[in-house]
């Protein structure tokens, strides 16, 4: 019998040092894109969290910037669910202000995170 691919045991073996170094709580909640990477994260911290007795929230932004995105970002959040996280939520940002539209998004990003 073989365990997961390396590559993915390395991800949850890295997420569950973080949950155990980060203290008691009951929820985490992951930034995911639709992207290798966060999908990644999201399986992993749907995998370890959830034995470890955690709800796993995905949290999906959508910044608006691109036809389609609504779209897309609901498909991110479908994807994490199918990936084992009890929920996930796209959140709709304004995206504004100073400093370009990456800066301006990036803003957003992490005031919808917050």
């Amino acid at each position: 019998m073989s365990g997961p691919d390396p590559a993915i045991a390395a991800v949850r073996t890295a997420v569950r040092d973080f949950l155990t170094s980060a203290g008691a709580f009951e929820e985490v909640c992951v930034a995911v894109s639709g992207g290798a990477d966060s999908l990644a994260l999201a399986e992993a911290a749907a995998f370890t969290g959830t034995r470890a007795g955690l709800k796993v929230r995905a949290l999906v932004v959508d910044h608006g910037l691109q036809d389609g995105s609504a779209e897309t970002a609901a498909l991110a959040a479908n994807t994490a669910r199918e990936l084992g996280v009890h929920s996930a939520e796209v959140l709709k940002v304004r995206v504004e202000g100073a400093g370009g539209p990456e800066a301006a998004a990036r803003r957003a990003r992490y005031g919808a995170l917050r």
